[in-house]
């Protein structure tokens, strides 16, 4: 299950902060080396595989440092011209985010119904308690 198929829009959600992506990769591959993560999504970011940026201003963070991360379309592109150099832990990755939306689709049926709502300040509170509640958090 995608979060495409609560909202039946071609909207690109962001993964809320680099932390997020490094909570993936403990989940599925229970990784216990982390020094060379963080200048990894530096990299993707200059390689403008990525976008990186600071969380947008409407999510009210405080930290400056926190970052929203979605591929674009040339990491896309990118990644389809690997043709089958991924495709085993692609649809490994694919498969076990799938299952685990799958298992906390209420919270991501809430999430991205304010997601794509005209933010109120209540919204952004309700946002940021339901991403407290998962470990892959969205921003749009």
């Amino acid at each position: 299950m995608k979060i495409l198929d609560f909202t039946n829009t071609e909207y690109h959600y962001y993964t809320l902060d680099d932390k997020t992506i490094e909570n993936i990769l403990d989940f599925l591959f229970k990784s216990s080396d982390k020094s060379e993560y963080i200048q990894s999504l530096i990299d993707l970011d200059e390689a403008k595989l990525i976008y990186r940026f600071t969380v947008a201003k409407k999510f009210k963070e405080r930290n400056f440092k926190r970052k929203q991360l979605r591929i674009n379309s040339w990491g896309v592109e990118y990644l389809d011209s690997q043709n089958n150099n991924y495709n085993e832990i692609y649809n490994y990755i694919s498969n076990e985010i799938d299952l685990y939306i799958y298992q906390h689709q209420e919270i991501y049926k809430s999430l991205t119904e304010r997601l794509l709502s005209n933010l109120k300040e209540i919204d952004i509170e309700n946002i940021n308690e339901l991403n407290e509640k998962v470990m892959l958090k969205s921003a749009s």
